[in-house]
């Protein structure tokens, strides 16, 4: 008799115990999910970055390398249009071998008045070691170094 009376209560404790089995299996408590597994990781695969669609700048007046810890700020003056914004020294990726190129390119507004620009970007020592530097304009391109 005693038997019947226990059969109840333990058939409740296991019915949850085994409910429960599906949330641990998949559980950080499970030690079979503590590898890591093989799990198919969904990935995204990006559009290509579009080439940058400002102009080249009409000129650089002079070019100067400045040596910093672990490389040089290469620094190019050009003169523009007044009012000239979001300047910058861009790296052309199919340049020469032994030759670092950079593109100077910004928003130009039309207009007469022309202003002093300068743009600047770190060149490491690495990258640097033994090549020309060119800076690229729409009146052609000036160059340091080697």
């Amino acid at each position: 008799m005693n038997l019947h009376r226990m059969a109840a209560p333990c058939a409740i404790l296991a019915a949850l115990a085994l409910g429960g089995c599906a949330t641990i299996a998949q559980s950080r408590l499970n030690p079979a999910n503590w590898g890591g597994g093989d799990a198919a990781e969904e990935t995204t695969v990006l559009p290509p970055v579009p080439a940058d669609p400002r102009p080249l700048l009409p000129e650089v007046a002079a070019l100067a390398a400045d040596p910093t810890p672990g490389g040089i700020i290469l620094r190019a003056t050009a003169r523009a249009p007044a009012g000239t914004w979001d300047v910058a020294l861009l790296p052309v990726p199919d340049a020469p071998e032994g030759v670092l190129a950079y593109r100077l390119v910004g928003w130009q507004p039309p207009g007469g008045a022309t202003q002093r620009i300068v743009a600047a970007v770190f060149i490491p020592d690495a990258a640097r070691e033994g090549a020309r530097i060119a800076v690229e304009t729409r009146a052609g391109t000036r160059s340091l170094g080697p």
